[in-house]
């Protein structure tokens, strides 16, 4: 069963049978590709985005309470969300940027952080102190 986007207050369900394949030459078992929904997902793609979308208005614990779930599948969704989107930022329209070296806790960890002036968005977070911890920044900056 699928969660999908309610109709009015009411919860939605779609009940399909997931169909399972063999392979002939290796014996491996499979389900089917559904397309409306993501692997191991018990909701559909409409769903997440519907849930995205009123988390840009509400808490997570409301849309939780509106759509009927947990408030961990909608911080999941959210969640996937971010990482998809920020996870590797990239450089190439970056105009200024501001190099930061800041110290983590009372021992001397340091780390060295890039950020987009513009923006303010995190470009690069470097382990260490020094020009050798951003070798991998202009690497990657080119």
């Amino acid at each position: 069963m699928f969660k999908t986007v309610p109709i009015g207050n009411k919860s939605v369900f779609i009940q399909l049978h997931v169909q399972r394949v063999q392979c002939l030459c290796c014996g491996a078992i499979r389900q089917v590709k559904i397309p409306f929904s993501e692997w191991r997902r018990t909701y559909t793609k409409a769903f997440e985005r519907y849930a995205l979308v009123l988390s840009k208005h509400m808490t997570i614990l409301d849309v939780a309470n509106h759509l009927q779930v947990g408030w961990d599948v909608i911080k999941g969704i959210q969640k996937r969300y971010l990482t998809k989107k920020f996870k590797r930022p990239r450089p190439k329209h970056v105009k200024q940027i501001a190099i930061d070296e800041i110290s983590i806790g009372k021992g001397h960890r340091y780390l060295i952080v890039v950020l987009n002036l513009k923006t303010g968005a995190v470009i690069f977070v470097g382990d260490g102190k020094g020009n050798d911890a951003l070798t991998p920044f202009w690497k990657r900056l080119r």
